[in-house]
């Protein structure tokens, strides 16, 4: 059993390695702020309330069959997380750049933060698939190494909202496109966290 849970799991990392590339960036199409933010708004919703910020589990039992369980839960839940930002991406794509003074960097800098955080969750989902379970120490050492990867620029699904939320050429926008609502309410826990809440505007 444990081991059709880790063919199954290794099968399903290299399955969804494919899509990000890192490519993305530079000059798109423009349409009027209030469209792009009916066309962007609902993707990221649906993408924040799901996708993980936090990776890391702790031991909660010595059964390794348990432990083994847990394990392969956790990495369906960053390889649903991925998917998730996949999506995002592609309505972040598609709907261009938003005219409005700054428009094409604050479409980049968000595409630029979709695409470290689609990295982080592949890397999660490959050092997934070789925690040890049958040992408990083994066990430990192979989660304190999934917990230290982190995304790149230390951006997080909370940060990146953070700063779409608070980007004050957006505000008048947001305000009145009620898709984007949910996104405007959204309580930040860690906004006195250091860490930046989004890249620089280079998306390479």
């Amino acid at each position: 059993m444990v081991g059709g849970l880790r063919w199954a799991a290794a099968a399903l990392g290299v399955a969804l390695a494919v899509g990000t590339g890192g490519c993305g960036g530079g000059e798109t199409g423009s349409r009027a702020a209030g469209d792009w933010a009916r066309a962007v708004c609902p993707a990221l919703s649906e993408w924040r309330a799901a996708v993980s910020d936090e990776p890391a589990y702790r031991p909660t039992s010595r059964d390794p069959q348990f432990e083994e369980t847990a394990r392969t839960g956790l990495l369906l839940r960053m390889a649903h997380s991925h998917t998730l930002t996949e999506h995002a991406l592609a309505a972040i794509r598609s709907a261009g750049r938003p005219e409005l003074a700054g428009g094409q960097q604050i479409r980049d800098r968000l595409e630029g933060g979709l695409i470290r955080l689609a990295d982080w969750y592949v890397q999660v989902e490959r050092a997934l698939v070789d925690v040890r379970t049958a040992d408990a120490e083994d066990y430990a050492v192979d989660l304190n190494q999934v917990a230290a990867i982190k995304p790149v620029d230390g951006v997080t699904p909370a940060g990146l909202i953070r700063w779409l939320r608070d980007e004050p050429r957006l505000a008048a926008t947001f305000a009145e496109v009620a898709d984007c609502h949910p996104l405007t309410k959204e309580v930040v826990a860690d906004d006195s966290e250091q860490s930046p809440a989004v890249p620089p505007s280079s998306t390479g």
